[in-house]
């Protein structure tokens, strides 16, 4: 059976992207922090190059146990989780990689978090950014909350009729 995870949080940043790139990582259960300049690339390939290094430092610490491994990039969370698959000649070496890191410990979970709940990893890549440029990055650009649309689909009631039915005309308004 395996062990209570511990979590850890991975935040990478590109300024611009492809540009400068850095990763923040941050495990609370093992007390470990770090941040770095990962060279020059992708915000994706930096959010990978984040997780790397996040579970590169749990690996240093002597943990082997369970991993749940948390960060706000949906690519590599999916990537890694088989949802979504990679085509990308710059990404496929490093989701390689990841998975392989994975085998170093008993188990290995990805799960995405939004922006909010990553601030703390997020602060660590920025202070990566502040120490190899000396200047901060530009503040990250937050989504406004989605307004909820109105279901549809429960006007039209149950299946049957012809397809005019299913998609109702919209009338133009003059």
């Amino acid at each position: 059976m395996p062990s209570e995870p511990i979590v850890a949080y991975f935040d990478g940043l590109a300024e611009p992207s492809p540009g400068i790139s850095c990763a923040g990582w941050v495990c609370e259960g093992l007390n470990i922090r770090g941040h770095k300049h990962v060279g020059n690339g992708t915000n994706n390939q930096a959010e990978y190059q984040a997780a790397l290094s996040c579970l590169r430092a749990i690996y240093k610490s002597g943990y082997r146990g369970c991993v749940n491994l948390r960060g706000d990039s949906q690519l590599v969370v999916k990537q890694f989780n088989n949802d979504y698959a990679c085509h990308s000649d710059l990404l496929i070496p490093l989701l390689a990689q990841l998975r392989k890191a994975g085998t170093f410990f008993e188990e290995l979970t990805l799960e995405w978090v939004p922006r909010e709940a990553n601030d703390a990893a997020d602060a660590q890549s920025r202070a990566a950014y502040v120490a190899f440029t000396g200047h901060q990055p530009p503040e990250r650009a937050r989504k406004p909350k989605a307004t909820p649309v109105p279901n549809r689909w429960a006007e039209l009631g149950p299946p049957g009729g012809d397809l005019n039915d299913a998609f109702p005309v919209l009338e133009e308004q003059a």
